[in-house]
Order: structure tokens, then C-alpha cells, then sequence
């Protein structure tokens, strides 16, 4: 379904042609982030933070799933806006989460590999 955009315009040909009117459409195509963030549910990131508790870092990951469960608590309340707003909280926890995981299995590594 096509969203037409102002009023019609009307255009003056070759002159003796009678007038005829040109309409602005827009296809449908990608909805700005604002609109988006109130009009649409957050998507649900609690796969990603159990998975990076149980593989990376439990302190962070825990963290990381309460924050996950307060996304879905707002998303079933309509409060979309909020349920964004969370969701990114949660993904800076979990990206949080696997550097930190990231850094102790590379510091294991090295340290074990020293003591050989």
C-alpha cells in the first residue's frame, strides 16, 4: 500500500492541453528509528544473554538477562519506547559480557602456556 505525501499539484502542459494533476507517492521503504522505537516491540535479546552467561562471563551475563527480562515485561505492556530503550542496555551488557570472557580465556591462555 502506497502513502500519498501532501496535496496534489497541478501541473500546466503544452499550452491549449487542459491542466492535469501530479501526486507524490511514496513506496513504502524504512521507517525512521523514533517512529519505529514507539510503534514496534524491541526485539527480544534474552537468547543472546543467557548465551553469553553461560559462555563467557556469569557476573555480567546475569546482569545482561534481568535487564533482558525487564525488555519483554515492557514490550507486553505496549510500552515500546522503553522496551528500545532497555533492549540497548541489554546489548551493551552482553557485548560487555563477551569482551570480558574474551579477555580472561586469552589472559588463561597465555599465562597457562607461560607456566609450560
Amino acid at each position: 500500500m502506497d502513502t500519498v505525501v501532501g496535496q496534489p499539484s497541478i501541473c500546466v502542459g503544452v499550452p491549449g492541453d487542459p491542466p492535469y494533476q501530479h501526486t507524490i507517492v511514496q513506496s513504502p521503504g524504512r521507517i525512521p528509528d523514533a517512529l519505529r522505537e514507539e510503534l514496534y516491540p524491541a526485539e527480544d535479546p534474552w537468547c543472546l544473554a543467557v548465551l553469553s552467561c553461560c559462555c563467557c562471563f556469569w557476573v555480567t551475563g546475569v546482569l545482561a538477562i534481568i535487564k533482558a527480562k525487564e525488555v519483554s515485561l515492557a514490550n507486553e505492556r505496549g510500552d515500546y519506547k522503553l522496551a528500545h530503550k532497555k533492549r540497548q542496555q541489554t546489548m551493551r551488557l552482553v557485548y560487555l559480557t563477551v569482551a570480558i570472557g574474551v579477555v580472561i580465556h586469552v589472559l588463561y591462555y597465555f599465562l597457562r602456556r607461560a607456566a609450560i
